[in-house]
């Protein structure tokens, strides 16, 4: 976890995809899904095309309707399957 932490904070978007994953399944670390939407919208925010589908789908899984769909959408805007079928 630390390593994942150390390479989070320095910018690296695939592994802000995967501490963001692990705080939001309390995989190793506490469950908390405030600190998982923080990494996940950083590595989104750098079109990493896992963290924009597990973004939204925890929004989806909160209840954020509204959040989810924007992240779906810019997901499928990056030719993301996944995110296009979710908008059906």
């Amino acid at each position: 976890i630390q390593i994942y932490k150390a390479l989070a904070k320095d910018g690296l978007p695939t592994a802000q995809c995967i501490l963001g994953m692990k705080y939001r399944f309390g995989d190793g670390v506490p469950e908390d899904l405030t600190k998982a939407v923080h990494w996940l919208y950083k590595a989104a925010l750098q079109k990493h095309e896992v963290a924009i589908r597990h973004l939204a789908d925890t929004y989806a899984s909160v209840g954020d309707d509204e959040n989810a769909r924007k992240w779906y959408r810019i997901g499928a805007s990056y030719g993301d399957e996944y995110c296009k079928k979710r908008l059906h």
